[in-house]
């Protein structure tokens, strides 16, 4: 097992130093766990705009995780696994040398989120949702078949592919509404539309597959076990 560090996000682990040791001193002595290491999540770091500011704020908090992982090991203790780094943060978090393991599930898909509100480069968007234009009510509007219960926009609106210029204005229940630009004004009842899922971790657990997708043809059909497990 390893042991959570709170590095600053001041939602879960425990303080780095003296408790982290005395935790780990504990956790070693129980029958039928082994230590193998800590993780730290610097997550309250992920919007800081400065690139400099940033990277100097994210080595500040994983030196918190190097430091307890010295003190362990001055302990005897096994501390093999330093984990962080979120998507939000894992090109700074990379560079840190006692980092042994990154937990940037969500690059996966390189949401709009992690590029657009966190500064992250150098990924393609990954996730879309397969909508159809079911109203047409203005030159400038048109209504698709894909709204809360399909994607969910809290942390960042979809996008719409293909079709930059054209905006993601409202969604309702069942609706999403957007506003035309360019070629998309040419758009017609039945057509198709792909949006790019604004953050990928509020829309996964409302479907049951992953259609995977290359070059414009379907290549694999993936079950998302997960779905339905919260407990």
């Amino acid at each position: 097992m390893i042991l959570e560090i709170n590095v600053g996000l001041d939602r879960v682990g425990v303080l780095p130093g003296r408790d982290a040791i005395e935790l780990a001193r504990a956790t070693a002595e129980l029958d039928g766990l082994e230590l193998v290491g800590i993780m730290g999540y610097e997550g309250h770091l992920l919007r800081v705009e400065d690139p400099d500011e940033k990277r100097t704020q994210i080595e500040a908090s994983m030196k918190l995780l190097e430091e307890t992982r010295d003190a362990m090991r001055g302990e005897g203790l096994c501390c093999d696994i330093v984990s962080a780094g979120g998507t939000g943060s894992y090109q700074y978090t990379s560079d840190c040398p006692a980092v042994t393991e990154l937990q940037a599930g969500g690059g996966i898909f390189a949401d709009p989120m992690y590029q657009l509100q966190m500064g992250v480069t150098g990924l393609e968007y990954g996730l879309t949702v397969l909508a159809t234009v079911v109203s047409r009510p203005e030159k400038h509007r048109a209504v698709l078949d894909s709204g809360r219960k399909t994607l969910s926009p809290d942390a960042h609106l979809p996008l719409v592919k293909n079709h930059p210029e054209t905006e993601v204005v409202r969604m309702s229940a069942e609706h999403c509404e957007l506003q035309l630009a360019g070629d998309a004004v040419d758009l017609t009842i039945g057509d198709k539309i792909e949006l790019i899922v604004g953050y990928a971790d509020f829309t996964t657990v409302l479907h049951d597959h992953f259609f995977a997708c290359r070059g414009g043809v379907l290549e694999e059909v993936w079950e998302i076990a997960g779905r339905g497990k919260l407990q």
